[in-house]
C-alpha cells in the first residue's frame, strides 16, 4: 500500500489545482488549468495503479483522502504552499485564489484555516531572510542521468520513483516500486512525511539513493549541488517554516530543533568543502563557473537560513 503520506499530498495537489482552476474567471485560461488537471489525474492513476480503478473523477481521489496526524497534515500544508499547482505546466494564478484553494484541502485535511494562516505568515517571514527568491523559476536537476522536477514545480511524489525505475529497465509498478526502493525508501523523492518540508536536510538522503545517485554516502550533498541553488533555497526556506511551525510550534521541541540547525550547519559544510575543492582544482576561472556559483549561492541560503532558525530558537527559549 502506497505511504499514507505521499498519498495524502498527491491527493492534496490535484485537488488544489482543481479548486484553482474552478475559481479562473478567464475561460481560456480556466480551461488550460482544467488540462492540466487532467494531466495529473491520470499520472495519479499510473503512480497508484491499485487505486486506480477507484479513481476515474477528481471526486472518487478525494474520497481516497487517508487519515494523518496532526503533524503530518500540517506538513501537507507546508509542502503545498511551496508548489506549482499545475506543474509540469507553468500557469499563473491569484494569490487570494490559491488561499482559499488551500483552505479547501485544509478542511480535506481536518486543519483549521487557522493552520493555513500560520504556514503562509511563517512562509514570508522565511523568505524575508533571502534576496532575489523568483518563485516561478523552471528548476531541474539531474539524478542518475534522469532529469527530475524539483521540488519548486513538484509533480505527485512517486512519480519520480516512477522515472528512475524506468530508467533501470522497468515499467508501470514495478518501476515505481523499485525506484521508490532505490531513492530509499522515504526520501525527497519519495516525500513521506519524515523527508517532507525540507526536512531531509536535516536528515539526509539514505545510503540506497547514494548508490543510484553513484556518490555513497555523499548522497545528499551530491543531491544539492546538482539541484541548483533555485531549488536549494527553496528547499532551506521549507525547512525554516518547518522548523518555526512543528518543530517550534507543534513539538515545542529544544532538543529537536538544537539538531535541526547542527545539521543544517553540516550541510553548509559539506557544499563549502565542494567549493573549496573547486577552488583546488586546475580549473581557468572556475570562480566564473556555473557550477561554482550555483554552490556559493546554496552556502549563502544555507548561511541565511541558519541564522533565521537561530533567532527564531532565541526567541522561543526567551518566552518559555
Amino acid at each position: 500500500m502506497a505511504n499514507t503520506f505521499t498519498l495524502a499530498l498527491s491527493i492534496s495537489k490535484l485537488v488544489l489545482a482543481s479548486e484553482l482552476a474552478a475559481r479562473e474567471s478567464d475561460k481560456a485560461l480556466q480551461r488550460k488549468k482544467q488540462d492540466a488537471v487532467d494531466d495529473n489525474l491520470d499520472i495519479f492513476r499510473d503512480v497508484y495503479p491499485q487505486l486506480a480503478s477507484n479513481a476515474r473523477t477528481l471526486h472518487s481521489v478525494r474520497a481516497l483522502m487517508p487519515d494523518l496526524s496532526v503533524h503530518e497534515g500540517v506538513q501537507v500544508l507546508i509542502e503545498l504552499a511551496f508548489i506549482n499547482p499545475f506543474s509540469p505546466h507553468d500557469l499563473k494564478y491569484d494569490g487570494d485564489d490559491f488561499k482559499r484553494a488551500l483552505n479547501h484541502v485544509a478542511g480535506l485535511l481536518k486543519q483549521s484555516p487557522q493552520v493555513v494562516r500560520e504556514v503562509l505568515d511563517v512562509k514570508a517571514q522565511a523568505v524575508k531572510a533571502h534576496k532575489n527568491v523568483n518563485w516561478w523559476m523552471p528548476v531541474a536537476f539531474v539524478v542518475g542521468g534522469l532529469l527530475l522536477v524539483t521540488p519548486v514545480a513538484w509533480l505527485a511524489a512517486p512519480a519520480i520513483g516512477a522515472m528512475v525505475g524506468s530508467a533501470m529497465g522497468l515499467a508501470g509498478a514495478a518501476a515505481t516500486s523499485a525506484g521508490l526502493a532505490a531513492l530509499g525508501g522515504g526520501s525527497l523523492a519519495v516525500g513521506g512525511a519524515g523527508m517532507a518540508g525540507g526536512m531531509w536536510l536535516v536528515t539526509g538522503l539514505g545510503a540506497t539513493a547514494g548508490a543510484v545517485m553513484g556518490a555513497g554516502a555523499n548522497a545528499t550533498t551530491k543531491m544539492l549541488v546538482e539541484m541548483g541553488a533555485e531549488a536549494v533555497r527553496t528547499e532551506v526556506i521549507k525547512a525554516q517554516v518547518t522548523f518555526k511551525v512543528v518543530t517550534l510550534g507543534y513539538e515545542r521541541s529544544l532538543g529537536k530543533a538544537n539538531e535541526s540547525i547542527e545539521a543544517m550547519k553540516l550541510r553548509r559544510k559539506d557544499l563549502r568543502r565542494e567549493r573549496t575543492t573547486l577552488e583546488q582544482d586546475d580549473i581557468p576561472d572556475h570562480k566564473q563557473s556555473k557550477e561554482f556559483k550555483a554552490i556559493d549561492d546554496s552556502i549563502t541560503a544555507f548561511e541565511r537560513g541558519v541564522d533565521w532558525m537561530e533567532d527564531e530558537l532565541d526567541t522561543f527559549r526567551r518566552r518559555k
